[in-house]
């Protein structure tokens, strides 16, 4: 009996040394928060933007899945059929583009060819006018000076002729008198002749003025065609721009029936399956990156003064205790709460804790998963050697 006593008693001291250096060994040093949860990341829902029927849904849950990558197909055909006919419609609106664009050309060089014209008229008419009305003044000034002479010549001829009556000239004076008074007749046929010639010049060199007005009147109205054919060129590329603007929108709806994922990730969901029928906006899939995932973890409240943003962390899991991921606290909650009923025992879920996410700052070959339970250690002074974490 006495040997059981002292036994007990031996087993009861050792006990007690065991937990006081179990006490003191798990506690961490002052500069150290320890701190418990589950790894989680940051959830992108993926749905399709318009309605239809799902004829392909390329992966499944627990898949990963590139940027880019495909993931589901809606049925496309009514909208190729859009799209075709949305092509045909360009393409004759560009064809009338190009016709408006041919008849603006020809349009536009008969117009220039006509104010060409038209400034000659402008700069030769007068100058026409001009020479017309010089050479009519002058033929006029000749007439005058040939039918002064005719006159004078003929009184000459008509005296030597009375006097060739009573024997005062000889015959051939006479003659010569007539021969003189013959010419200067045919001198003033000549000149009034002249003096017609210039008179109808002139009336045709002031018909210049009647031809620029109707060149004008012409230019006018290719003017006008050139108005027109601009408005048809405008007219047309309204058109053309109208069916470019059905066109993006039918391949864009076409694109829209593909549904890709915008980033890296883990499919952690799959929401539906082919043949539905679905609305736009239904989520199809739930994609988490793997490269930026967090720990949620919980912290006491007498320890979440201590905390700062940015503060260094390290990350442990049950699936690789040697292996702590470096870490960085990236959100602290300003309120409190209750722990959450699936990380601590029934004692601590009545403990007042603050949430704070631990961005973990690589994960090496994606070893880590959202809701794997992990562990965490916050360091907030820097001269505190790193320790795991201990329960």
């Amino acid at each position: 009996m006495r040997k059981f006593v002292i036994g007990l008693v031996l087993l009861v001291a050792v006990a007690g040394v065991i937990s006081w250096f179990v006490i003191h060994e798990d506690k961490l040093p002052e500069g150290l928060i320890q701190a418990s949860g589950r790894i989680e990341g940051d959830e992108t829902t993926l749905a399709a933007d318009v309605s239809g029927r799902i004829v392909e849904l390329a992966v499944r849950e627990g898949e990963l899945v590139e940027a880019g990558q495909v993931l589901a197909r809606l049925d496309d055909r009514a909208v190729r059929a859009r799209v075709a006919q949305a092509e045909r419609a360009l393409r004759a609106t560009e064809a009338t583009v190009s016709r408006a664009r041919a008849e603006h050309a020809v349009s536009q060089a008969t117009l220039d060819a006509g104010e060409q014209s038209l400034e000659v008229l402008r700069q030769e008419v007068p100058l026409q006018v001009e020479t017309a009305d010089a050479e009519l003044e002058r033929a006029r000034a000749e007439f005058a000076t040939a039918e002064a002479d005719e006159q004078k010549i003929r009184r000459d001829y008509e005296r030597i002729a009375n006097l060739h009556e009573t024997g005062a000239v000889t015959d051939e004076e006479r003659d010569e008198a007539q021969l003189a008074w013959i010419e200067a007749q045919n001198g003033l046929r000549r000149a009034r002749a002249a003096v017609q010639k210039a008179e109808q010049s002139q009336a045709e060199a002031r018909l210049g003025t009647e031809r620029i007005a109707t060149q004008q009147a012409e230019v006018e109205k290719l003017r006008a065609e050139v108005s027109r054919a601009e408005a048809a060129i405008e007219e047309s590329r309204a058109r053309r721009a109208e069916a470019e603007a059905m066109l993006d929108e039918a391949r864009s709806v076409l694109e829209d029936l593909t549904v890709s994922t915008p980033t890296d990730g883990t499919i952690v969901t799959r929401l539906a399956e082919p043949g539905e029928v679905i609305v736009a906006g239904t989520p199809l899939y739930d994609l988490v990156n793997l490269d930026r995932l967090y720990l949620r973890a919980y912290i006491p409240q007498q320890h979440v003064g201590r905390l700062f943003l940015g503060a260094p962390a390290c990350v442990y899991t049950d699936a690789f205790p040697d292996e702590p991921y470096p870490a960085t606290v990236g959100h602290i909650a300003s309120r409190a709460e209750f722990t959450p009923r699936e990380v601590q025992t029934r004692e601590q879920r009545v403990k007042m804790v603050f949430a704070v996410k631990l961005y973990l700052a690589e994960n090496p070959e994606h070893r880590l998963m959202p809701g794997l339970p992990a562990d965490a250690v916050i360091r907030w002074k820097e001269d505190v050697e790193w320790r795991a974490p201990r329960w």
